[in-house]
């Protein structure tokens, strides 16, 4: 096989895979019966100007320093967590909080809420 007949043969592997990847995924949706999210239709989180990230970076800063416990509220959670936060790394932007024996670590832009719990 020459080299000019490969690249026709892979030409049409690559547009017959392609073809068979989109029946595949039709069959799952109607295997499974629930649709798939698209990549244009995932859940996305809310868009915060600078003023609210500035506001929350200085929240998330003064119960570190106070060690105080804290209630977050974080984007995908359906509850809130209670800790007190450990530590804040700049260079990875994650937040560790100590909660229930643990250290859960959580991007800084997910946190959506910072709330002192009322005891």
């Amino acid at each position: 096989m020459s080299f000019g007949s490969y690249k026709a043969w892979n030409k049409g592997y690559r547009s017959r895979r392609r073809w068979m990847e989109e029946e595949f995924e039709e069959e799952m949706e109607i295997m499974i019966g629930l649709p798939t999210l698209s990549k244009k239709h995932a859940a996305q989180r809310l868009a915060r100007d600078e003023f609210e990230l500035e506001e929350l970076g200085t929240q998330l800063f003064e119960a570190q320093e106070e060690g105080a416990e804290i209630f977050l509220t974080i984007w995908g959670m359906d509850e809130q967590v209670r800790g007190r936060i450990t530590n804040m790394d700049p260079r990875t932007r994650l937040v560790h909080i100590a909660c229930y024996g643990d250290t859960l670590k959580v991007p800084y832009l997910d946190i959506m809420k910072v709330e002192s719990p009322r005891d």
